[in-house]
This record gives C-alpha cells, sequence and structure tokens, in this order.
C-alpha cells in the first residue's frame, strides 16, 4: 500500500510531513521518494524484493489551498476537516478518482496541471483546487522502477477508478456538474432549473440529447434510481417514479390496462420543484408507453395494441400500453374466423430454408419466449400479483 503517503489527516500532525511544523502542507500520496524509502526497509528487513507487490492508485488525494498561486509542497491547506470539492461521482471531499480528475481537465479550466519533484502529477483548478495523482504514464514509469528493482509487480487501487465508461460519458452533465459542497448535480428547479430555460421553451430547434443534457435528466434519473434500488421494491414503478418527480398520482404506465393519466402529456410547471428534469423524464415513459407501430399503407397504428379486456375511464385517453402489444396481437390474431393455423404459424414463428444452422439459435429463442411470455403477461393483468422485484 504505497499511496495515501499524505492525506487530510496530516493536519496538526509535525511528523507526518516533515519541514512542515504540522501546519498541513501539500504533500502528495504517492510521493516516489518516500516509497522507494518504505520499501527499502522493507527488503533490508530480509523480505526478496520479489516477493513485494508494489501498490499503484487510480485516484487522487486534493486540499482546498489556503492560497490561490501557492501550490508547492510547503503551501498550506485548509484544515482540520477537508473543503476540497468532492467529485461528481465518488462525492468525498479529499478523495477523487482519476475519471473524475480526467474529467475536469477535459471540461473546466485548469490553472496549473504539472509532474512535481515527487513523481506525483498535480492538478490546481477553480484557483485552489490541488489534487496529487498518478496518470496512466506516471503508473507506467512507476512500474519500471518496480521491475528494474526486481519487485513482484504492481497492484492498482483501484481499476474501477481509472476511466469512465462510455455509458457514463453519455450525458456530460453528470460528470462536468460538480456541485458546491455535496457533490451532487443539481437539477431541481430550487437549483435553478425552471421552466423558461430555452431547453423547454424551444424544444424544436435543440436536439432531444442537448436538451436533456443541459437540464442534467440524467443526474435526476440516476439519483432516482439509487433511491429505488436502496428501497428494493420495484412494484408500481412509474407511479413511484411520478411521485418522485412531483407528477401525477395515477401513472400505472407499465400495467396492461393500467391508467397511465390518459394521452395528455405533463407541463413542465406540473413537476414543481422537479422543473424539467422530471417533465422530461415523466414525458419519456409516457412516450414509451405510447410506443405502437405505423402501418406504411395507412400511417396509423397497426394494431389496436389494447389488451381485450381494457376499458378506460378516461374520454381522451389512449390506451396503448407497450407491456401490451405482444398480448394484444395475440388476441386480435387468434380472435380472426377466417385465420388459418398456418398463418397463424407464419406470423409468430415463421419457417426458414433448412441447411442454416444458425437458425437453430431462433428456434430456441421462439420456445423460450412462448414458455415464458404467458407468465408474463399474466402476471401484467394484475398490478397486486407482484410480490418481489423477482415478479417483474
Amino acid at each position: 500500500m504505497t499511496y495515501d503517503l499524505h492525506g487530510q489527516w496530516d493536519y496538526g500532525n509535525k511528523y507526518s510531513a516533515p519541514g512542515c511544523g504540522g501546519l498541513g502542507c501539500l504533500r502528495s500520496h504517492v510521493n516516489l521518494t518516500e516509497t522507494l524509502n518504505a520499501l527499502s526497509m522493507v527488503t533490508k528487513a530480509g523480505v526478496p524484493s520479489s516477493k513485494v507487490i508494489v501498490g499503484v492508485s487510480s485516484y487522487g488525494r486534493s486540499f482546498k489551498m489556503t492560497t490561490a498561486g501557492c501550490d508547492g509542497p510547503n503551501c498550506n491547506f485548509v484544515g482540520a476537516e477537508s473543503q476540497a470539492k468532492p467529485g461528481a461521482c465518488t462525492g468525498t471531499a479529499g478523495y477523487i478518482s482519476n475519471a473524475e480528475i480526467q474529467n475536469i481537465i477535459n471540461t473546466r479550466p485548469v490553472n496549473r496541471q504539472f509532474l512535481d519533484d515527487s513523481h506525483s502529477d498535480v492538478l490546481v483548478y477553480d484557483n485552489t483546487e490541488w489534487v496529487a495523482y498518478m496518470s496512466p504514464q506516471t503508473k507506467a514509469a512507476r512500474t519500471a522502477i518496480y521491475k528494474n528493482y526486481n519487485f513482484g509487480g504492481t497492484s492498482d487501487w483501484a481499476v474501477d477508478l481509472a476511466d469512465f465508461t462510455a455509458r457514463e460519458l453519455h450525458s456530460p452533465a453528470i460528470l462536468s456538474a460538480i456541485a458546491q459542497g455535496n457533490g451532487k448535480c443539481k437539477w431541481r428547479s430550487p437549483d435553478g432549473m425552471n421552466c423558461l430555460m430555452v431547453e423547454v421553451t424551444n424544444n424544436l430547434e435543440i436536439p432531444r440529447a442537448v436538451r436533456w443534457a443541459n437540464v442534467n435528466a440524467d443526474c435526476a434519473w440516476n439519483e432516482w434510481m439509487t433511491k429505488l434500488f436502496k428501497s428494493g421494491d420495484f412494484r408500481g414503478f412509474a407511479s413511484r417514479a411520478s411521485s418522485f418527480f412531483n407528477g401525477p398520482e395515477k401513472f400505472d404506465c407499465e400495467v396492461i390496462g393500467g391508467d397511465c393519466t390518459g394521452g395528455t402529456m405533463q407541463k413542465c410547471q406540473d413537476t414543481r420543484d422537479s422543473g424539467p428534469a422530471g417533465y422530461f423524464i415523466l414525458n419519456s415513459l409516457k412516450s414509451v408507453n405510447g410506443v405502437s407501430p405505423i402501418s406504411p399503407a395507412t400511417g396509423k397504428p397497426a394494431i389496436d395494441a389494447r389488451p381485450h379486456n381494457y376499458r378506460s375511464t378516461h374520454a381522451n385517453s389512449r390506451p396503448i400500453q407497450m407491456f401490451a402489444r405482444f398480448d394484444a396481437a395475440l388476441v386480435q390474431v387468434t380472435a380472426l374466423n377466417s385465420l388459418r393455423t398456418e398463418t397463424f404459424t407464419y406470423t409468430f414463428a415463421p419457417t426458414y430454408k433448412t441447411g442454416d444452422d444458425r437458425l437453430l439459435g431462433l428456434d430456441i429463442l421462439g420456445l423460450a419466449a412462448a414458455i415464458v411470455a404467458p407468465a408474463v403477461f399474466n402476471k401484467g393483468r394484475c398490478s397486486a400479483c407482484y410480490s418481489s422485484a423477482d415478479d417483474i
């Protein structure tokens, strides 16, 4: 564990940072000189170097500088509790992942970025934010150094902190909006997101993905999903989402025959504190609920996707349920007196020319669907039948 050699805990400890006097100096937690000194003590004690695995880090230790522009090893940080800005994902003052550090470099103004005398990367941003870390280049150089000393290898804490995945990078809002104090993205109306934003009022000229990102809708969705998974109860998903985002009480969009509040889309002002993000998310759920195939000949829905036992209680309701489409298609096809068995088979289980073994997988998939689908749609008819998350 040749990392965490320094941190916020240095404040007030005159022995932790030589020459600092306990005032809390900006020192790297991956200082190479201190690392080699520690390793020499281990090998001098008789431990073969080939049996020692040396630690490298994929995170940084961050500090709030007391004085802008003073970023050297004898400059001080604010203590005793860390005042450093937390990362958008790690959310911890004084500890920030390499992925978040790189995102800051890519998206925000940087005061200074350099390799210091301790062979550590240092980033200074927002005037008084100081971070020491290991870039991929520095880790590679350290690995070569340890190999030359015949050490057994390196261990990285931790590889999941090194980079963001493509999915995590989907919305710039999640990564670039690092809020003051709590590390959470700002998406609610009290945070300054309001229905007068151009993303709401000028929705025909701005691409959907841009509007979604600019109102931090991904942040809002992630916050909701985090709360949902912590609860462990996934019943009534759409209704609970509506409650979280200040939507209508009747929002059973995931239930066959459920009330998805008719065909009326939500207005931005309807979501109150949830603002544009809640407005976009709830209307997205309604839009998914309203998906239906369009006939090229008529320009209208190719099937009436209402379940056969659907009874609307709203005069203007649009009872197209995404979970009902397969069920409705089966009901419609089997209800046609003129339909012959071979037509039904061709529609739902078309045959192919023999000789292509790749189609065996499709046959197996069709068999699995035939077994699973009745149970799925029978459960869909009764929203009160779910007893656990496994039932969804």
